[in-house]
């Protein structure tokens, strides 16, 4: 008699609860995340295939952001120069400091231009 009243009991939970509309309502829940799924997977793809595109234009970025950033470099050093001709006030550090000479302080060779050069006319001592 327990199981028969049991059995009833459960039928009639059953009958209220309306069990399909539960499974519906799961299956619909699948199906959204089914779909979710598929146009995630769709991003990644789209992503992957750009990849190469986007990672050309990040490399170009990065490029330009070295040339700014030497560029910025440069116009602190000018400003530094033009902070030092402001404080020393005869137009500048000397040439020396700012433009050190490559050659040797050693005055060049006197060069002697006599009749005998090759410029001269021997005869008339005139400059050809």
């Amino acid at each position: 008699m327990d199981w028969l009243f049991l059995s009833l009991c459960v039928m009639l939970l059953l009958y209220v609860a309306d069990i399909e509309s539960i499974v519906g309502m799961a299956l619909s829940d699948l199906q959204k995340l089914v779909e979710n799924m598929k146009r995630a997977q769709g991003i990644t793809d789209r992503a992957a295939r750009d990849a190469g595109k986007h990672s050309a234009i990040m490399d170009k970025f990065e490029q330009r952001l070295a040339l700014n950033h030497e560029n910025m470099s440069k116009i602190e050093e000018y400003d530094k120069l033009m902070a030092q001709m402001d404080q020393i006030g005869n137009g500048g550090p000397a040439l020396e400091i700012t433009f050190p000479s490559s050659a040797s302080d050693a005055s060049p060779p006197k060069l002697s231009i006599t009749s005998a050069h090759p410029l001269f006319d021997v005869k008339t001592g005139k400059q050809l």
